[in-house]
């Protein structure tokens, strides 16, 4: 039996291995919000989570952004939580910029509630 391919059936046959490679990948972590699989929390990332949620309304300065920064990874020093870690110091990074803080807040709370943070 010959087989005999046209090319637009190799073109959909190599679409279809470059999606399944790429979702392969993504599900080992290649790619996705932080490639950082959810990890338990322990009593250092509650509490940097905790700090972040008391203090992020009233950090509305550069200086008041820069010092909830500091607390809270100050609060993940004992953490063996990677995703909260990362997402602490990357808070300290943009703390004079508003738009980054605001994306910055935004991951790090996702990354506390996407760990099985719950607010109180």
């Amino acid at each position: 039996m010959k087989l005999k391919l046209d090319k637009r059936t190799l073109i959909i046959v190599a679409v279809v291995v470059v999606v399944g490679v790429a979702l392969l990948a993504r599900s080992f972590g290649g790619s996705g919000d932080s490639g950082k699989a959810a990890q338990a929390l322990d009593a250092a990332a509650v509490k940097a989570c905790d700090d972040f949620a008391a203090g992020r309304s009233a950090a509305e300065t550069a200086a008041a952004r820069l010092s909830l920064a500091d607390k809270v990874t100050k609060s993940t020093m004992d953490t063996d939580n990677d995703a909260i870690a990362d997402q602490a110091v990357a808070l300290g990074q943009d703390a004079d910029d508003s738009r980054q803080w605001r994306a910055h807040a935004d991951a790090f709370t996702k990354a506390c509630t996407s760990n099985g943070w719950k607010q109180k």
